[in-house]
């Protein structure tokens, strides 16, 4: 990622780095209390949906047993 940003760029690296840590895991706690407001599938469209992982997405459709011509099929 290029930091164009020259407050950023004016901290240590152990700086910046440790804070990347801290807003991933507080982006983590926000995503988490979003879709605790969805439906259960919903919430687990989403999460799985968002790793980018083709294991998870394959694992999610298996359990609901979706296929390609499924709406809510993930691909």
């Amino acid at each position: 990622m290029t930091r164009h940003n020259k407050f950023i760029n004016s901290l240590s690296l152990d700086l910046q780095s440790q804070s990347e840590k801290n807003i991933e895991n507080n982006l983590v706690i926000q995503f988490y209390d979003e879709i605790a407001e969805d439906e259960e599938f919903y919430a687990s469209r989403k999460w799985a949906g968002l790793t980018d992982d083709k294991r998870v997405i394959k694992a999610f459709n298996s359990f609901y047993n979706l296929t390609p011509e499924d709406k809510e099929y993930l691909n």
